[in-house]
């Protein structure tokens, strides 16, 4: 079952491994911002079982305080991202840590300075943790938590000092130099960043897409496949099908909403509702 479609049982037991050796997913949420929904469909399934392998302890330990608990398996999360590169491991770990690097960017944004979009600067620290996933140490008993910060920080820092940039063609007409279309140093620098930020930013949306497809049922797979790859008519695939030509672009059109509403979901840490978002994608089954 794909993280995103994971339906929670509220109140489970507390994690660790179930007879025969199979994890079990959380149960209880770790603290007031994590919803218990969701950590039960978190740290289960192979993701769990690899932490498990590397000798982490997924329970809760006696007298563990939760803001404890979360910061002890984040750090072997991304310690686990940092040897093998996994994704669905990156996708736990930024579902997981996500709420409380928001709050602390917003946090570093200073009142009344330029406007900056919190989302955007997250989005954008996850992306070079991703990137500088190599430089994370886990040793002599530093956390995932304080090293995530430094990068958010950073983040809003670059946001905050990102110069306004102003061409001589905004100035009131008269006597004035002409505008070099060449670009100067720092932007080429600037451009040459932003396009490394693109193509890591792409990465991540493609893997959100994924996981979104792979949560989309058979039949909604199936005609989008055959629409918007193999390029098919509604009037062919109707005749084919025996179905009205309507009913296949409903179909179609439905299928497209799943994947936009799952992809939202993941990226912009929209809360997903009382039930899990899988269930709605299943109706397409």
């Amino acid at each position: 079952m794909g993280l995103f479609g994971a339906e929670a049982a509220g109140g489970g037991p507390a994690p660790g491994l179930a007879m025969g050796g199979t994890p079990r997913a959380l149960g209880v949420g770790m603290d007031a911002t994590t919803s218990p929904a969701s950590l039960a469909s978190l740290l289960s399934g192979p993701v769990a079982a690899q932490l498990v392998s590397r000798g982490v302890l997924l329970d809760k330990l006696l007298g563990e305080e939760p803001r404890s608990w979360r910061n002890r398996l984040e750090t072997a999360l991304m310690a686990q991202v940092r040897d093998s590169g996994d994704a669905a491991t990156f996708e736990v770990l930024h579902e997981l840590s996500r709420r409380h690097l928001l709050a602390w960017v917003r946090s570093r944004i200073l009142p009344g300075g330029r406007p900056l979009d919190p989302q955007e600067i997250l989005q954008d620290t996850f992306v070079n943790i991703f990137c500088y996933r190599h430089s994370f140490r886990d040793e002599g008993g530093r956390v995932f938590g304080a090293w995530a910060r430094t990068i958010a920080s950073n983040a809003v820092r670059r946001a905050a000092n990102q110069p306004v940039r102003f061409s001589f063609q905004a100035l009131p007409e008269g006597l004035q130099e002409p505008t070099d279309p060449r670009a100067l140093p720092d932007q080429v620098a600037a451009a040459e960043e932003d396009i490394r930020h693109l193509r890591s930013s792409m990465g991540l949306l493609l893997l959100h897409y994924r996981r979104a497809w792979d949560l989309l049922g058979e039949r909604d797979r199936r005609m989008l496949q055959w629409v918007e790859v193999d390029g098919r008519s509604y009037a062919d695939l109707a005749e084919e099908l025996g179905l009205r030509k309507n009913n296949i672009k409903m179909i179609v059109f439905r299928a497209r909403l799943r994947l936009r509403a799952e992809m939202h979901r993941a990226m912009d840490g929209a809360e997903g509702g009382s039930r899990p978002a899988a269930v709605a994608l299943r109706r397409g089954a």
